[in-house]
Formats: structure tokens, C-alpha cells, sequence
């Protein structure tokens, strides 16, 4: 937005425009970049389930401060098992395989590796009070179950599960691989594929 001033000896000057017109570039190339990133990591996933590399499933995605399992692509969702809470499973759901490839995104230096493959991920969530909380993740029949110590919350729209508590993980171990975590900065997040 402009604004125009016209001065007693005639002149005119105009106020906002510089500035705006400084930043529009920085916004624009923000905004392009997290659309382009977006759509490459969803057409990669669409890459690999139409070569039969991978199934319906999309990646989950394990976010380091609080403890969420969110679905990153397409419009799957979880679906509880039995009334507990602690049960659950991706609607619909199907695997290219029974394995997981784990990607760790980590500034901890006790990670035995970033980067493991297993059939079970099992992970701990410490609360602020020292609480252990745990789940275990598995696909056996190419399909995505996941058990918890402790009732999840299903939020976004039936796309994340959730505990609503304070705390860190802990700890996360695919199959013997093992990586533990003092604090909330030590994890950014954690991604379960089908590749």
C-alpha cells in the first residue's frame, strides 16, 4: 500500500512503497519454496507407490517437542482399534512392505544411526514430571499398527495423533538401532517411510 503527500510548495512524495516492494521477492520465494518442497516430497511419494515400490501409505511424521504422529500426504487418516485410545491403525492403509525406513533429524550425538530400517519402531516420550510414556510401531500384513502405553487424542482433522502433555522424546529404536535425546532441541523430527 502507497501513500501519496502533496506538499505546500507542490511537490509530491510517496510513503511504503520501498519497502513493500523489498520484501515481496523475499515472501514470494518463501511461500514458492514451501509449495514446490510440498509438492516434490508428495510426487515423490505418488513416484514410488505408482513403480510399486511402496504402498497407499503416506510417511509419518514424529514431531521431537511434543508428541505427535502426524500423516504427511493425501487424505488418509487414523483409525481407532477398540475404544481404548491406545490402539490404532492408518484407515485404509497399505504397505509396498512390513519394513520401515527411519529418517532421524537430530543434533544428538548418541545415535547409533540416522537412518535405520526395521519392522518394529518403538519410541519414548519422557513428560516434564519424568513420566515414561512409549509407542511401538509395526506393519505386520503390510499394514501400519501402532500401540501406546497411554490414550491418543486424534487431532487435525482425524490426521494426527497426539498425548497433550509436556515432556521430550526420549528415545527412539528401529529394530537394534538406538538413538536417545536429553531435551526437546536434540530432535527436530523423525520420518517413518515405504520405500
Amino acid at each position: 500500500m502507497t501513500t501519496r503527500r502533496e506538499f505546500d510548495d507542490g511537490s509530491e512524495q510517496e510513503f511504503g512503497s520501498r519497502r513493500e516492494d523489498a520484501m515481496m521477492p523475499r515472501i514470494t520465494a518463501f511461500v514458492g519454496g514451501t509449495f514446490v518442497g510440498a509438492v516434490l516430497g508428495c510426487a515423490a511419494a505418488y513416484a514410488f507407490k505408482s513403480f510399486g515400490f511402496a504402498g497407499e501409505e503416506p510417511p509419518i511424521r514424529v514431531k521431537g517437542g511434543s508428541f505427535h504422529l502426524d500423516l504427511t500426504c493425501g487424505t488418509t487418516i487414523w483409525d481407532e482399534v477398540g475404544t481404548s485410545g491406545k490402539k490404532w491403525k492408518i484407515k485404509d492403509g497399505t504397505r509396498g512392505k512390513d519394513e520401515y525406513d527411519v529418517s532421524i533429524v537430530s543434533n544428538s550425538t548418541s545415535c547409533s544411526h540416522k537412518a535405520p530400517k526395521g519392522k518394529r519402531v518403538y519410541i519414548e516420550y519422557t513428560t516434564t514430571g519424568g513420566v515414561v510414556r512409549w509407542v511401538e510401531i509395526k506393519a505386520p500384513g503390510n499394514m501400519t499398527h501402532v500401540t501406546a502405553s497411554d490414550p491418543f487424542d486424534l487431532v487435525n482433522w482425524g490426521r494426527s495423533l497426539m498425548w497433550d502433555v509436556d515432556g521430550h522424546i526420549s528415545k527412539i529404536e528401529v529394530d537394534s538401532s538406538v538413538c536417545t535425546f536429553a531435551s526437546k532441541a536434540d530432535l527436530e523430527h523423525a520420518l517413518l517411510m515405504d520405500f
